[in-house]
């Protein structure tokens, strides 16, 4: 029994050791003085380094389709196959085509006969003048209708439109197409390459039109090409919520091929808003929210700050919840110690060659 006691006892002891050695650096931090360097906010304005993420295209890239529906005949053209304008790329089955141009070429015929007839039947003074111009505008119906079955004919092979490449295919043979539906997808070969991006709202604020950039295609990683911002869309998309972007690429490649990806980078306008402050003076982080300690006469002073940007060392940011204000260039800030800042603790201020001392009574850091 006292061997089990004299356990439980040592157990005892060596739990209350351990609390008095954790609660020792907070016992200190009340009692002993902590020195901490401020500094002053520089006068700088946000330049804000804009990334994105995007793919190399043609700027002109046409949907191919035929005119009437019907079954594919043949696709003459492979994907990635260049091709030469007036090209054969595909073809549907004709007979039902054809069979439409041959009833429209007979009705045609019919028409004119009964126009003629209807002309001689009025000289013998039988027919009407109003029977004789029904009868022509049924000739001119049927010529009408005879283009259009034509037209239908011509269109029902797909030639290409200049001389380009053959970007996707979207049909095989004897698939049934509707009239209009995408069959190839095609580039002109005179079309200028094009890198596109998205843009978030708050990035489309720092861009204009015109500004240069520079682009990194991952196939040539470590080639840099450059490029001008040409086009930006009013409205964001509604699957990513982001700004469609288009930048002009001044170098290219006969090895170049839609959909290589890559990466640009544009130079923001400055932006006053936000001020620089180095990432040690901020405590308590809870992105995009942290805090920072401000140096008054009275003391010091906790403020919540949301953080836009960082940039190597130092950190963009504005006060939160609508105090913009409250946080300027000029003002002084801990950039040094903020996060052994204490309740009741002497804080030794060291700002501008000085020493300050003066008793935290903000709450200090709850981190």
């Amino acid at each position: 029994m006292i061997l089990f006691l004299s356990k439980w006892t040592l157990r005892l002891y060596s739990t209350i050791q351990t609390i008095i050695v954790l609660m020792a650096p907070t016992v200190l931090a009340s009692t002993q003085t902590v020195p901490v360097e401020a500094q002053f906010i520089p006068n700088t304005a946000y330049q804000a380094k804009i990334h994105a993420i995007g793919y190399l295209h043609k700027d002109s890239e046409q949907k191919l389709a035929f005119k009437t529906s019907g079954y594919i005949a043949q696709r003459f053209v492979e994907a990635g196959e260049r091709v030469e304008s007036d090209q054969m790329l595909a073809a549907l089955q004709l007979d039902e085509v054809q069979a439409q141009v041959d009833k429209a070429r007979s009705l045609v015929r019919q028409a004119k006969e009964d126009w003629l007839r209807a002309k001689r039947l009025k000289q013998q003074g039988v027919a009407t003048e109003e029977q004789i111009d029904n009868a022509q505008t049924q000739w001119q119906v049927a010529q009408s209708e005879l283009r259009i079955a034509e037209y239908n004919l011509k269109h029902s092979t797909l030639k290409a439109p200049s001389d380009g490449v053959v970007l996707r295919t979207l049909v095989e043979a004897n698939e049934l197409v509707n009239a209009g539906q995408p069959v190839l997808l095609f580039a002109p070969q005179q079309s200028p390459w094009v890198f596109r991006f998205g843009l978030t709202d708050r990035d489309v604020t720092y861009v204009k039109l015109g500004q240069s950039l520079s682009i990194q295609l991952s196939a040539w990683p470590d080639t840099l090409f450059s490029g001008r911002l040409e086009r930006l869309s009013g409205a964001p998309s509604s699957t990513y919520q982001l700004y469609d972007a288009v930048a002009s690429i001044e170098a290219k490649s006969d090895a170049w091929r839609t959909g290589y990806s890559g990466r640009v980078t544009l130079e923001g306008a400055q932006d006053q808003r936000w001020v620089g402050v180095p990432i040690e003076s901020l405590v308590a982080v809870n992105h995009p929210y942290a805090t920072l300690y401000r140096v008054l006469e009275a003391g010091l002073e906790p403020l919540q700050v949301r953080v836009y940007d960082l940039q190597k060392d130092i950190a963009w940011v504005q006060a939160a919840l609508g105090k913009g204000s409250q946080l300027q260039p000029g003002q002084a800030i801990v950039v040094k110690g903020a996060r052994f800042i204490r309740p009741g603790a002497d804080i030794e201020i060291h700002l501008d060659g000085q020493t300050k001392m003066i008793k935290e009574k903000s709450g200090g850091n709850s981190s």
